[in-house]
């Protein structure tokens, strides 16, 4: 066997294999990101923003896209969330 690569072949950063664990991928849906923003503020103590800074962080640090654009979006839609699991809440 050639232990060299065949000539022309150049390994990338898209080449390699990222791993990305579990709860971060959950935070591609609005439940999961919901799920780490409260992790955040409940086991470090975060301030809301802080919390907002933190998952943004963490999904742009494994190259995925952001969830919400500013600290504004993000407060909007977490209160159609509360509203949403008030209601799910009280129909049960």
């Amino acid at each position: 066997m050639n232990p060299t690569p065949p000539q022309g072949y150049h390994v990338t950063d898209a080449d390699e294999m990222l791993v990305i664990p579990q709860k971060v991928v959950a935070m591609l849906s609005t439940a999961g990101y919901f799920a780490m923003f409260w992790t955040f503020i409940q086991e470090r103590g975060y301030t809301h923003t802080q919390s907002w800074e933190a998952c943004e962080r963490t999904l742009a640090h494994f190259k995925l896209p952001a969830k919400y654009s500013s600290y504004e979006s993000f407060k909007t839609n977490k209160s159609k969330s509360e509203n949403n699991q008030d209601s799910l809440v009280s129909f049960w």
